[in-house]
């Protein structure tokens, strides 16, 4: 990511934080409050794309890379003692096939 887009994800951020509608002209009030030169296409770019989505949507849908490994062992790990239950369910039933067997 370049530093224009950049300057205005920030810019968007700080905005949808501050509860202030994203627009051409706060995004501009805010980068040259900043001293940010960007040009203003990039500017009208995020506008838009923020006039029909909600940042706080992305930001939320936003995954963050340990989150579905950590996932993953959990199930693991579950998956790993129900089999270990289950070896124990067979060893008693087994135990239980000699007794039959053999008349203890």
């Amino acid at each position: 990511m370049t530093s224009p887009e950049l300057a205005c994800v920030y810019a968007s951020l700080i905005l949808a934080d501050e509860d202030i509608p994203i627009s051409v002209e706060s995004i501009e009030q805010l980068l040259n409050a900043s001293q940010i030169t960007v040009e203003k296409y990039w500017i009208e770019l995020f506008a838009q794309y923020f006039a029909t989505h909600d940042i706080r949507d992305l930001v939320k849908l936003t995954s963050l890379g340990g989150a579905p490994a950590t996932i993953a062992n959990e199930q693991r790990n579950d998956n790993e003692e129900n089999s270990k239950e289950e070896e124990e369910d067979e060893d008693e039933e087994l135990a239980l096939d000699m007794d039959v067997l053999f008349d203890f």
